[in-house]
């Protein structure tokens, strides 16, 4: 009983996932044409991101994956999270974009927040369960 409970909630957080996904797809389609505008396209990658954490299995996914980029960061470079930030939740976080945003995109803040909400889906279809 104990494998079969783990697979239906292994289930629950992959359809999950694909909902979260299958918001960000939404938001920017309704934004290409032209149903809103920037700034509801951000308030709903805001969204899916709060729906995914408030899940503590997807939450856990996602902390996990995070963690990974860390490390692989970190190997490259030198990662100084108490100096300079994490660079990882500034690029993931919706709440992180505007505050983040480079200052040679202001005036392209759309593009960037399209942008960003390219990485997020990918980032979420990277996702998977832990064994």
């Amino acid at each position: 009983m104990r494998e079969e409970s783990k697979e239906a909630t292994i289930a629950e957080h992959l359809l999950l996932k694909e909902e979260v996904i299958n918001d960000l797809d939404q938001a920017v389609s309704d934004f290409q044409d032209e149903k809103i505008g920037g700034l509801e396209m951000l308030a709903r990658a805001v969204n899916a991101w709060r729906k995914a954490n408030e899940n503590e299995a997807l939450k856990k996914m996602i902390k996990e994956e995070m963690r990974r980029r860390r490390i692989g960061i970190h190997q490259i470079a030198r990662l100084d999270i108490s100096k300079h930030g994490d660079p990882i939740e500034h690029r993931y976080n919706p709440k992180y974009w505007v505050v983040k945003m480079p200052k040679y995109l202001k005036g392209k803040e759309e593009e960037f927040v399209l942008d960003r909400i390219g990485s997020l889906r990918e980032f979420f279809v990277s996702l998977s369960p832990s064994k």
